[in-house]
């Protein structure tokens, strides 16, 4: 038993040295543009040491620089889950994460009107969302313009109808009381 506790030890104490080796391998491979080879090694090291954030947050970096959203999105998100107050890795998931939501809609507006139909729903419910964190001014002044002319022609191509004939309600009739009742004559009562 004694002997398991010791090699766990000695387990222990030799990944911090292989996960230092391996961030090094990262950077080094990173800034000589070896893009695919610094990403093995920050997986290696994110391997070895899983508590660590800063392998997946340069992860995300690179996938970010390379255009590969949704890679930083779950790289960023990794970061978040180990240090969830991780101000960075919080601008790289928003940031790879519209841009993934982009894509997804290029993929819809080339593919057929079943797909647009079917995610409707959930297309509403982000948009809603998007106006609520960005406001009115997030949406274009052209798609604005376009929405406003596709609004007044709806309402043009309708027929008028005539409001229905609604009895108003009818107001209690007014009396007049003199002010002084209400005040009293100032005699005591």
């Amino acid at each position: 038993m004694l002997t398991a506790a010791l090699g766990g030890c000695a387990t222990l104490a030799s990944s911090v040295p292989d996960y230092e080796k391996s961030l090094a391998i990262a950077e080094a491979a990173s800034q000589a543009g070896e893009t695919e080879s610094a990403l093995a090694a920050y997986r290696q090291a994110g391997a070895e040491e899983p508590t660590r954030t800063q392998p997946w947050r340069q992860i995300a970096r690179l996938q970010a620089e390379h255009g590969q959203w949704a890679q930083a999105f779950a790289a960023a998100q990794r970061v978040l889950q180990l240090e969830p107050g991780d101000a960075e890795a919080g601008e790289l998931l928003v940031h790879s994460g519209l841009q993934v939501a982009g894509q997804s809609l290029q993929h819809l507006q080339e593919g057929d009107a079943g797909q647009v139909e079917m995610n409707r729903e959930q297309a509403e419910v982000l948009l809603a969302r998007m106006v609520a964190v960005f406001g009115v001014e997030a949406i274009p002044e052209e798609v604005l313009e376009d929405f406003g002319k596709t609004v007044i022609e709806k309402c043009r191509s309708r027929p008028f109808r005539a409001p229905h004939n609604r009895q108003t309600p009818k107001t209690p009739e007014k009396t007049t009381a003199d002010p002084f009742d209400v005040l009293g004559d100032g005699r005591p009562g």
